[in-house]
This record gives structure tokens, sequence and C-alpha cells, in this order.
């Protein structure tokens, strides 16, 4: 909705080639670049999340790890990729932009990290378990 009435009150700015309605589409290194972000991006916030998780102890850190892991992002992966990790904000873009050719990258490379998160955490945790 955000980005409709932002279009609405800005048509021009939204329109610029450098906006472009904050769709997120690859940048100059391409899509092969873009979907290795993402899937190493996914891919470290759940590890980090999961992993806080085994011990109680840190469990107060994780919204301060969360959050500064996702600023990073941000700031460092948004000129390869316009920083996604969630396909429903890629996909709300998409439709005010008519952008839908690397849509498929934020549907993919998000779910294959996580998923290949899970299995890391999954096969390792025993190793940080040992002295709970």
């Amino acid at each position: 909705m955000g980005v409709y009435i932002v279009a609405l009150i800005f048509p021009s700015w939204m329109k610029n080639p450098e906006v472009n309605y904050i769709a997120t589409i690859p940048g100059k290194t391409g899509t092969a670049i873009a979907f290795i972000l993402e899937f190493l991006l996914s891919f470290l916030l759940i590890a980090n999340v999961l992993f806080i998780g085994l011990k109680k102890q840190w469990d107060k850190y994780a919204p301060y790890v969360v959050s500064s892991i996702i600023t990073l992002f941000i700031t460092f992966e948004a000129p390869f990729r316009g920083m996604s990790m969630n396909p429903a904000r890629t996909f709300v873009s998409a439709i005010v932009a008519g952008e839908w050719k690397s849509f498929w990258l934020s549907c993919a490379a998000p779910v294959i990290g996580m998923l290949a998160s899970e299995y890391f955490y999954k096969t390792t945790k025993k190793y940080f378990l040992v002295n709970n």
C-alpha cells in the first residue's frame, strides 16, 4: 500500500530509473551475483537465529544480533540486488513497477538459503551443545 501511495503522491520520483518503484532487480553485477547474495544473506540470518536459540543465556542478544545483521545486509547488498530476503516485499514493488523478470529470484534464493541453513543447523548443532 505504501508503494502505491508514494507513487500517487510523487509519480515522477517513483518512475525515475534510479528508483524504479523500489523494485528489487539485479544490479550491474548480474543475476548470478544477486542470487548468491540473497542465498547467503538468508542463510546467515536464519543460522544466527537458530544458533542463538541454542543456549538460554544467548536469547537476550537475539534482537540485537538480528537487527545488526539486517542493517549490514541492507547496507552492503542493496547495490547488488535492492535487498529483499522477502518475496512479499519484492511482489508489491513488482506490481507497481510492472517488473517481473527477476521476481523468481526473490522466491527461490531466500527459501533455498533458509532451508540450507536449517540443514546446516541440524547437522552441526550437536557440536555447540557440548558445554551447554
